[in-house]
């Protein structure tokens, strides 16, 4: 026997060696680690640098873009007033408007807002003697001389000393002013020229780089579709002169530490038209010997002209992203894989020793086995169990019955080998071992390594020691279940023997003996005979049905012991005429005893009368399909399910395809269908299955045209032979067809949405327009009044007016916002029928005397999830929209509610018109009047907004009653005629899990407390200041933050003062949900009331952590402030509270 400490011997040297060998190595590895390291932590500071550089360099272009964009807007509300006035505005409107700009606070660079007219040569003399006439009669065109056309600034404001050295300058005698002004005049969009010397600072020592931006103004009504249009229609430039260095410094504010920046006019760093360096001033100034870190130079378009910026870093950015950490971490590594070497190399020593330990305990085991040697050589399975029944001993016959070798049964409980249904069985044979003395013998199932149950015979000795103490158990154990087996395969036969005579019922059996006399039959021979079994034993076969032939074959079979068989005989019952004609398929064979004597017959009948006809009737079908299949126009083929072969195709498949018939039975459907293998593949799998019947694919015909079919495919059975029938028609032309009129309707859409559009962009313009005017007279009477104490009746009279005025402008947005779906407001469950009746007086309020009104309701119910006073707003336009329609205020309006399915909603005149309601029940709001109705063509206009064939109202009633069905998930259906009368119903889904219930009484409205102290934050400085000024005037204590930033920060040091934050939401840096995390982090039952100029459903969109509670939309009333604040203050809940 081998020693098994040999090779333990053995490795000894290698195991010394690999004590030095692999600390080193360990060393090697780690120092590399911590090299690859430190180059991606010094590749990460770099990479992070410049993405900072990167952040700043976005920040300053983006701030100098944000203030050209203003400075168009201002340009644009000067194209509004000739818009408004047209030829008519006046030098001293002009004026005013400029004035209330302050371009002195708000624009420090630019120079003035002013106009520059297009004058042609013919116009030149009267122009300069009209400007004359106005009081300036110095007034010419400079410079002089005769040109095609001329420009002159004849307006500019602030029309001081400086802006008067351009009065009468032509711009466009200039060529790089000229550029700008030919792009804006062609493009009508804004331009701005390249770098100039303004005209103001001419000949001035510390001029500055500077730019013009130009805005076309077009006289109105004249097109402007095409450039030969607008420069017919021209009528001069809105324009704006900048000096770029105040212009930039303003923009940025503060200029940033670190970095400097040059900005030329152009696509490249030409020192002539350098427009703005930061380097200019005395404290930006570096040495001239500094290489910055980072630098970067970029190009950007805006309006018209290129840009092109030269950023670098500064020594302070330069500083910020040094090697100190890097390096610092690269020695922390060296030092670091040192100590792991050293920790290697103390765990290699004590695994050496731990191998010598090993050694001796191999010299024990090594004696264990020689002493079981004995036990291995038995036929039984030798096991010995402890006294918990865990293997302690395992021989080699229990590993070839249980499959286990004696390492993986070593220490198991018994329950390994024992299956879960003989748990309970082999628990009680342990319990008799433990208890009693003598051996158990006992047959159990066990379970062997692979899965599989035998049967086993197992003898069972319990082990004591020498006080009798139980130790153990000695089994052996004898696998029995092959010869199981063996005895329940004789048993099955012999009980298989004796039921299939009785069993089987397809076939007719009979066993005679050897004078052909029944000694068994089943039941279905006996059947088929007309007797019952047991009157047929005894009988003699050809007693019964005698016949000549059929008497010689069974003496033939008893006589040579040959057995005989007959196919497709006829046979008529004499006793059962009825049963007619009969078809047979039946075997003779003999039984035999031991000698090889005939003892008996067995006679197997088979009816195939079914079969027989089936065959004759199927020879009929076949010829019948033969004949459609040759003669029919459509096209047909027979298809192989598992090769795809073409097995057959008629004389229309063979015209449509191209090919012969014979050629196209050689083909496979792979070659003419576009599919890839796989794909026709599984299409026949699924003709097969009977998945799929009907199919579009496309076809190439024998000349490479491609045609698109529709397939009518099924598995049929056709000359004992299932194949796949499909029958085939080409499609090519209607889809092509179909595919046209789709691209006619989209089209037409799109006109439709484009007419629609138009139309509402200018109803916008002109009701915003309508209700500014207003304003803006309002406050111009009120600015003239404001020295006169006489007259302060008469300027709360013009405030008045300019708050109602914008009060409508703001009702206009509400609608719009409430067309788009986008309504405001809590859903809550809502009792159509009960909602309709306590509005009845308001629905009432505005119709008619003369009017009829009636409503059909149920007295509770349907339900529905709404916002009640949208619903409210729905019914009043609708019924508003009713009785309006009547001729002469006399009509009958009617108002019903009830229950439908889906199925009640008409296709047709449904809107939204891609909304496909899903199926369930709806609440339907039905208004129907006797007027005069709608005719076809307007049906489809009636909800766009402000469309209206009534010259009264703003018509945005239906646009708002669509808009609020779509919000509420329903549709809308007209249905209406000319002198017909109209129907509107509204749909709107049922809230099912919803019931009736009766309202709850209004809680008073608790009144504001006027005490405390409220931190406004908002990045707009008047709109804070003004309501600052509003809570101030409330009694509360009001502190100002202009970003979210400032407000923490605030908050933290007048944290035990603050009692309310009111916070705008849309804000740089910080936004309004960022800075209420921030603020709850700090104090998590602070109250904060969010405002926005969005909606509220807009605003509180998505998932939040932390909730406002309370939300205000702008523009809000001071009564609207003062009634949130006392409602948060008192209530202390943390819920949005519902808008008005």
């Amino acid at each position: 026997m081998q020693d098994p400490v040999a090779p333990a011997k053995k490795s000894a040297p290698f195991a010394a060696i690999s004590v030095l060998v692999v600390p080193l190595v360990v060393l090697i590895v780690s120092l590399v680690a911590t090299m690859l390291l430190w180059h991606l932590v010094e590749q990460g500071a770099r990479d992070r640098a410049e993405f900072s550089f990167g952040g700043q360099i976005e920040e300053i272009t983006g701030r100098l873009l944000s203030r050209l964009k203003d400075n168009e807007n201002v340009l644009l509300g000067g194209n509004a007033l000739f818009s408004v006035h047209g030829e008519a505005l006046t030098r001293e409107q002009w004026h005013l408007y400029a004035s209330s700009l302050q371009p002195d606070i708000h624009n420090p660079g630019i120079l003035g807002f002013g106009y520059a007219a297009w004058i042609a040569p013919e116009q030149r003399t009267t122009h300069i003697q009209a400007i004359q006439a106005e009081g300036f009669p110095g007034y010419t065109i400079t410079p002089e001389g005769e040109r095609p056309v001329y420009t002159a600034i004849v307006w500019l404001e602030p029309f001081n000393e400086l802006n008067r050295r351009a009065f009468g300058y032509d711009m466009y005698s200039e060529p790089v002013r000229r550029a700008a002004m030919e792009r804006a005049r062609n493009t009508g969009k804004t331009s701005i020229s390249g770098k100039i010397v303004l005209v103001q600072e001419a000949g001035e020592a510390n001029s500055q780089g500077g730019i013009l931006m130009y805005l076309p103004s077009y006289r109105r009504g004249m097109p402007t579709e095409t450039v030969a249009q607008r420069q017919a229609a021209l009528r001069g430039f809105v324009y704006s002169p900048i000096r770029m260095h105040d212009f930039v410094r303003a923009a940025l504010v503060n200029m940033p530490a670190e970095v400097d920046f040059d900005l030329y006019s152009g696509q490249s760093a030409q020192p002539e038209r350098l427009l703005f360096s930061s380097r200019q001033t005395r404290e930006r100034m570096t040495p001239a010997d500094y290489a910055p870190r980072f630098s970067v130079a970029r190009t950007i378009e805006a309006y018209g002209a290129s840009w092109h910026f030269l950023f670098t870093s500064r020594p302070s950015f330069d500083a910020e992203f040094s090697h100190e950490k890097s390096l610092f971490m690269l020695f922390g590594g060296v030092l670091l894989s040192c100590l792991l070497s050293t920790l290697v190399f103390m765990q290699g020593r004590a695994r050496r020793q731990a191998q010598v330990i090993a050694e001796q305990m191999a010299r024990r085991v090594a004696a264990q086995q020689k002493l079981a040697l004995h036990v291995q050589q038995t036929p039984l399975a030798v096991i010995e169990w402890d006294e918990s029944f865990r293997v302690t001993a395992w021989n080699h016959s229990a590993e070839e019955i249980f499959g286990y070798t004696a390492e993986e049964a070593f220490g198991r409980d018994a329950s390994f080998i024992i299956p879960d249904s003989a748990r309970e069985q082999v628990k009680t044979v342990f319990q008799k071992v433990r208890s009693e003395s003598g051996g158990q013998r006992s047959t159990n199932q066990n379970l062997t390594k692979d899965g599989r149950i035998i049967e086993c015979e197992w003898s069972n000795t319990p082990l004591v020691d020498g006080r009798g103490n139980f130790i153990g158990a000695a089994s052996l154990a004898q696998d029995i279940t092959e010869r199981r087996r063996a005895e329940e395969a004789l048993l099955r036969e012999r009980n298989l023997l004796q039921s299939v005579m009785d069993g089987t019922r397809n076939s007719h059996l009979a066993y005679l003996d050897r004078d052909f006399k029944f000694v068994r039959v089943n039941v279905a021979f006996a059947a088929s005979c007309g007797y019952p079994p047991q009157e047929m034993i005894g009988k003699n076969h050809f007693d019964l049905y005698p016949d000549a032939e059929n008497e010689a074959i069974f003496k033939q079979v008893r006589e040579t012991g040959e057995a005989f068989e007959a196919r497709d005989k006829p046979f008529e019952y004499p006793d059962q005429p009825e049963r007619g004609l009969t078809w047979w398929d039946w075997a003779l064979s003999p039984v035999k005893n031991e000698r090889g004597e005939v003892i008996g017959l067995v006679l197997s009948l088979f009816d195939i009368t079914g079969r027989k006809k089936m065959e004759q009737a199927l020879q009929t079908s076949e010829a019948r399909f033969r004949l459609m299949f040759e003669q029919h126009s459509a096209i047909m083929l027979l298809i192989d399910p598992d090769s795809g072969r073409i097995l057959d195709a008629n004389k229309a498949a063979a015209a449509f395809y191209g090919y012969a018939r014979d050629t196209l039975r050689t083909m496979t459907i792979d070659q003419i269908n576009c599919q890839s293998r796989e794909e026709t593949a599984a299409v026949r799998q699924q003709i097969q299955d009977r998945t799929l019947s009907n199919f579009t694919v496309n076809h190439r015909l024998a000349d490479g045209i491609v045609r698109t079919v529709d397939v009518h495919a099924a598995p049929i059975c056709f000359q004992d032979q299932l194949i796949n029938f499909a029958i085939i028609y080409d499609v090519t032309e209607r889809q092509r067809a179909e595919a046209e009129r789709e691209r006619l309707e989209a089209q037409n859409r799109q006109l439709q949405k484009s007419e629609s559009l138009g139309r509402m962009a200018g109803a916008i313009a002109h009701h915003f327009n309508n209700q500014l005017q207003a304003v803006m007279m309002s406050l111009e009477m009120t600015l003239g009044g404001l020295d006169d104490p006489a007259r302060y009746e008469e300027i709360r009279t013009y405030v008045h007016t300019a708050l109602r005025a914008a009060g409508k402008a703001s009702a206009v947005s509400k609608l719009l916002l409430t067309y788009l779906g986008q309504t405001p407001g809590t859903y809550e469950q809502l009792d159509l029928a009960r909602t309709c009746r306590n509005s009845q007086p308001m629905l009432l309020a505005g119709m008619p005397s003369s009017m009829e009104f009636r409503l059909n309701a149920p007295q509770s119910g349907p339900m529905i999830k709404a916002v009640e006073n949208q619903i409210q707003q729905l019914l009043v336009n609708l019924i508003t929209n009713a009785w309006e329609a009547c001729a002469n205020d006399r009509g009958v309006v009617t108002l019903t509610i009830k229950t439908v399915t889906e199925a009640a909603i008409p296709a047709r005149h449904r809107y939204p018109i891609d909304c496909q309601p899903p199926a369930q029940p709806y609440a339907c709001i039905e208004v129907t009047d006797t007027g005069s109705g709608i005719v076809e063509a307007d049906i489809d206009r009636l909800f766009d907004p402000f469309f209206t064939s009534k010259f009264t109202g703003r018509g945005m009633g239906l646009a708002v009653v669509l808009g609020i069905a779509r919000a509420h998930k329903g549709v809308v259906a007209v249905e209406s005629g000319p002198a017909q009368g109209s129907t509107f119903r509204v749909f709107l889904p049922v809230d099912t899990a919803a019931t009736p219930t009766a309202p709850l009484p209004e809680l008073p409205l608790p009144e504001a407390v006027g005490s405390g102290t409220i931190l406004i934050v908002d990045d707009e400085p008047v709109s804070r200041r003004l309501v600052a000024r509003m809570l101030q005037s409330f009694g509360y204590t009001v502190l100002e933050a202009e970003n979210g930033e400032q407000a923490v920060d605030m908050f933290e040091r007048h944290a035990g003062q603050i009692t309310v934050v009111l916070c705008d939401v849309i804000m740089p840096r910080m936004n309004g949900w960022e800075t209420l995390a921030a603020l709850r982090r700090r104090s998590p039952e602070l109250p904060v009331i969010l405002a926005s100029g969005y909606s509220e459903s807009q605003v509180m969109e998505g998932d939040h952590d932390d909730m406002p509670q309370a939300f205000l939309e702008k523009p809000y009333r001071f009564a609207k402030l003062k009634e949130t604040l006392a409602r948060v203050m008192l209530n202390g809940e943390k819920q949005p509270l519902p808008l008005d």
